[in-house]
């Protein structure tokens, strides 16, 4: 069955100096064939080689857009498990969109976001977690997010997941065979074995859950947030992060009014800190405004930083800040006291006891500020897990915990001792919900759904 032949630009748009253009499917092969002028045919190509001509609307013609560079994979040893074809040419916008244009006017079509991926997905190429992963390596920032996208990319949570399908699979062909031939004198499976091997299950769902704290930061980085009364350096402390001046900087209460977020890398790993309007009471529409979004910011907020001004004694409004915090936020707070390289004034010893952490820093001249990078690298290397395999999506968390509540159905009725029909039926739910994380059993619904978040090209 001949599938639609589809095309797109796979590298950045606008101008470099190449870009490329893959094409793939039945007719890959013949369409670029009838505008490649090269001393060797696209046919006779043979398998990942390139190929050097002359890109025309007419090959009778002298006329050419663009020197190119072909390079030709063969079905089913290619990126999709489709004849695929790439052409390299010259970055400009021009060249590139008249190549489209003429490929298109073959009867090809235009790719849709991550079409390229999703063929190479329906075609066995890999599973459903690995083409997830091309989505994370491409946005990759930083080298610890890079690391973890190649492992999920070479099958790390695809060997857990078809490990966990294998058990279920052998308990449910037993205990098939003895619904299948009930009436016949088949040997009963030992409900101890299952029991047994349904337990283990359990401690690996339990470990493949625990792990989607950090995946989840590895993959999108911490949030942190910057807050507590106005004035107390808060902007200053984030332009001392940034070595830039990011924020305004003022005397005056009350200057920072919207959110401001900035990303950084600490070895390795990412962090996207918020600036935020002071805590406090106030009339002016503004800064209420910017109190608001402060407040959600919390809310959202993977980590606290509550920052008091350590020159100066605390004020009611430090006590009415924290305890607004306090109320929208369960996650780690650290205090932060600034003006370290002042005089610092004597603090509220109870006060300090509802952080989890302490670092004294100067925004002005830096002091303390290694020691508070270390102690937000040690916030994540908390959650992480020596065992490569992690999950890092929303989707993945949620047939993950339906899995372990057919499991743990399962288990209840073995211990209930109901016949083997009902523990079948929840082993097989089970089944087939680790078949739809990696992809055995997907309605085109949440394939649509995972593949549109790709780049066009990819």
């Amino acid at each position: 069955m001949e599938t639609d032949t589809i095309t797109a630009i796979a590298t950045p748009a606008g101008k470099g100096a190449i870009s490329v253009i893959r094409v793939s499917g039945d007719r890959a092969f013949t369409t670029v064939e009838d505008f490649f002028d090269g001393k060797k045919a696209v046919q006779d190509m043979k398998p990942n080689s390139t190929a050097v001509g002359l890109f025309k609307p007419d090959k009778s013609q002298s006329a050419f857009i663009d020197q190119v560079i072909l390079t030709k994979y063969v079905k089913p040893r290619s990126y999709t498990g489709e004849d695929l074809i790439e052409i390299s040419c010259h970055g400009s916008v021009y060249i590139v969109q008249e190549i489209l244009n003429l490929l298109l006017s073959g009867g090809i079509r235009l790719a849709e976001a991550g079409e390229f991926t999703k063929r190479a997905f329906l075609n066995g190429k890999m599973d459903l977690t690995q083409a997830e992963s091309v989505a994370d390596i491409i946005n990759a920032q930083t080298q610890k997010s890079l690391e973890y996208a190649q492992a999920q990319a070479n099958g790390s949570l695809y060997s857990d997941l078809a490990a966990i399908r294998e058990i279920l699979k052998k308990h449910l062909i037993m205990l098939e065979i003895e619904l299948d031939f009930s009436d016949e004198d088949v040997e009963k499976q030992d409900r101890s074995q299952i029991m047994e091997g349904l337990n283990r299950l359990e401690e690996e769902m339990n470990r493949l859950v625990s792990t989607f704290h950090f995946g989840k930061l590895i993959r999108e980085g911490m949030h942190l947030v910057l807050t507590g009364k106005p004035n107390v350096g808060k902007s200053s402390i984030l332009n001392r992060f940034l070595n830039e001046d990011r924020a305004i900087v003022s005397e005056i209460p009350g200057t920072t009014r919207d959110t401001i977020e900035e990303s950084l890398t600490i070895d390795g790993y990412l962090f996207k800190i918020s600036d935020t309007a002071g805590l406090r009471s106030s009339q002016d529409r503004l800064e209420i405004s910017g109190v608001e979004r402060t407040k959600k910011q919390i809310q959202m907020a993977d980590f606290i930083l509550f920052v008091i001004d350590g020159h100066k004694k605390l004020t009611v409004e430090d006590y009415e800040s924290l305890s607004a915090v306090r109320q929208l936020s369960r996650h780690k707070k650290a205090l932060l006291i600034n003006k370290a390289d002042l005089k610092s004034a004597d603090i509220d010893p109870d006060f300090k006891t509802s952080f989890d952490r302490c670092v004294a820093v100067s925004a002005r001249t830096g002091m303390g500020f290694e020691a508070l990078r270390k102690l937000l690298v040690e916030e994540i290397e908390n959650d992480q897990v020596q065992h490569s395999a992690v999950i890092n999506r929303v989707r993945h968390l949620d047939v993950l915990k339906r899995t372990q509540q057919y499991i743990d159905h399962a288990r209840e009725s073995l211990t209930r001792g109901f016949s083997a029909e009902f523990i079948a039926f929840d082993i097989r739910a089970a089944l087939n919900t680790v078949g739809e994380l990696i992809g055995e059993v997907s309605s085109n619904d949440i394939l649509n759904e995972i593949f549109s978040a790709f780049c066009i090209g990819k």
